[in-house]
């Protein structure tokens, strides 16, 4: 059990009222109450957070986020960093996408979903936003480490899911694929890219970065040849492939390329006739149903 100061205490005292208040018209005051004190047990001076929550503002916020907002608590109540930027209040603050897109995946996690907790952001705002955010992340990343790849100009990277459509949410999978022109050129393409993708990773945490969307899914290369694209369109994948397209989106690279990509895929989605396009779509929905029901 923890004991607290004198001076804690004093500080305490100033807003216990309103606290108090706060909890009696609550619908969730049990949860509220022990997020806040998770909050105040990570602090090496309670004192100081005591006394800037004498600003009022600042207090209902906390107890609304404490109340409505798991995810932002389990961010930043024991993330002294995260603690930090909290008390500054820079969370409540308009912050410019440029700005934004210099703090890394927690900070922006933090503040987007805490602007949502307080009525600051609209949820659809927000989900453009974070899509945004990330795939500014992604063509940084590529921008830096493709810069002396003898492949840099016959590339690009491409996102797909709620990603590639800009409605990410903060507990989507980013997914990804990688095209190349030309792949026997460059040998040693598939490591390099494998390299990247791991950087990526450790950069997008806690998001998962997933490629399994690519051609012949999670068992085949990372990295396809662009003519093997097409060929594989033409021959061999399925409507739910053509399905997943449906949302791609192009991220970093050689813009002429993806727009290459898509063409092959959209001429080939004329294989199919209406009848077998209905079956496989119904089929694939009946296996996602119940696989849900499984879990």
């Amino acid at each position: 059990t923890r004991t607290f100061d004198s001076k804690s205490i004093e500080s305490f005292r100033k807003i216990e009222n309103h606290i108090y208040d706060y909890l009696k018209n609550s619908i969730y005051p049990d949860k509220t109450l022990s997020n806040f004190v998770r909050i105040i047990k990570g602090a090496d001076f309670p004192s100081i957070w005591y006394n800037e929550l004498v600003d009022k503002t600042f207090l209902e916020f906390l107890m609304k986020i404490c109340e409505q907002s798991q995810f932002s608590i389990n961010l930043f109540a024991e993330d002294k960093v995260l603690r930090e930027f909290f008390l500054s209040r820079k969370v409540f603050m308009k912050i410019p996408i440029r700005e934004l897109s210099g703090f890394n995946i927690k900070t922006i996690l933090l503040y987007l979903s805490i602007q949502i907790a307080v009525d600051l952001l609209d949820p659809l705002k927000a989900t453009e936003m974070l899509s945004t955010l990330i795939r500014i992340k992604i063509k940084k990343l590529f921008k830096e480490q493709t810069k002396e790849m003898e492949w840099m100009n016959d590339y690009f990277v491409a996102a797909l899911g709620s990603l590639g459509s800009s409605a990410l949410t903060f507990f989507s999978d980013l997914d990804l694929i990688f095209i190349v022109r030309n792949s026997q050129k460059y040998p040693n393409a598939e490591k390099q890219f494998q390299k990247i993708l791991a950087l990526l990773r450790k950069e997008l945490k806690p998001f998962t970065v997933d490629c399994r969307l690519r051609p012949e899914g999670k068992s085949s290369q990372l990295v396809w040849n662009v003519e093997n694209s097409k060929d594989y369109f033409k021959n061999r994948a399925r409507v739910w492939e053509f399905q997943a397209l449906t949302k791609i989106s192009f991220i970093a690279g050689d813009k002429r390329l993806f727009n290459n990509f898509t063409k092959a895929a959209v001429s080939s989605v004329s294989r199919f006739d209406v009848k077998n396009i209905k079956s496989e779509m119904n089929d694939m929905r009946r296996k996602i149903s119940s696989q849900k029901i499984g879990t």
